[in-house]
């Protein structure tokens, strides 16, 4: 490679990092088109960029566009594979298109390659609740909470993989933790978070109105109902 060639290769290089920085930051802003359009500027500089690619995919997802995200991000993970983050991320935009068997997929891998981050949990545990599976949802939920017992998404998660169970002290337990947790939560979260606590204290409240209802009423040997048992 001539002088002249390997000048214009370094060239293109430190313009697709300054495309790709601008573009980092207009994500972390919330400016998605300009985001989109600086990491395009990037990539069209440096096709092998693959960090412009994941961010030009989170803001395509961030925009609802979760088949380019797709794409963006499994561009990315073909230049360099193994990246967690980016499986973490195309598995969120699986999870938001409603294919939760892909999205399990690459939360699977994801973890193969970094067992120990609490998200991915998380994110695996919402695909397993969104499936029916309520019990690995909670096992997920509790690994989360064990890396990182800071992490206030995994007790509101838990909660309603708790609500789905029937286990509401359990629930209720877990949303006050969600509220004395997440330090950055809004004051509409807080109230909505309230709000649903004051639902299930209602809710618990009646079934143990009803189960003393029961043990007044009820014969000899009868058999009492599932809702008493379980409490």
């Amino acid at each position: 490679m001539s002088l002249l060639h390997q000048m214009q290769s370094m060239a293109s290089r430190v313009a697709s990092s300054v495309y790709h920085d601008w573009g980092a930051t207009f994500v972390r802003r919330g400016d998605l088109k300009n985001a989109i359009q600086s990491c395009t500027r990037a990539i069209e500089f440096d096709p092998g960029k693959y960090e412009a690619y994941f961010n030009r995919g989170v803001a395509y997802m961030n925009q609802g566009h979760y088949a380019e995200a797709i794409a963006d991000f499994t561009t990315s993970l073909e230049i360099m594979p193994k990246q967690y983050k980016v499986l973490a991320y195309r598995g969120l935009a699986h999870y938001y298109d409603d294919a939760l068997t892909d999205a399990m997929n690459d939360y699977n891998l994801a973890l193969y390659y970094h067992p120990r981050e609490s998200m991915v949990y998380v994110y695996r545990g919402m695909v397993s609740h969104d499936m029916g599976h309520y019990e690995a949802a909670l096992h997920d939920y509790n690994d989360a909470m064990r890396y990182d017992p800071h992490n206030a998404i995994s007790y509101r998660r838990r909660a309603e993989t708790h609500v789905k169970l029937g286990n509401l002290r359990q629930a209720i337990q877990d949303y006050w933790a969600f509220l004395e947790t997440g330090a950055m939560t809004t004051n509409a979260t807080r109230q909505e978070v309230e709000s649903i606590i004051g639902k299930l204290r209602l809710q618990l409240a009646w079934y143990v109105v009803a189960s003393m209802n029961w043990i007044e009423t009820c014969d000899e040997g009868r058999t009492w109902p599932s809702f008493v048992i379980q409490r």
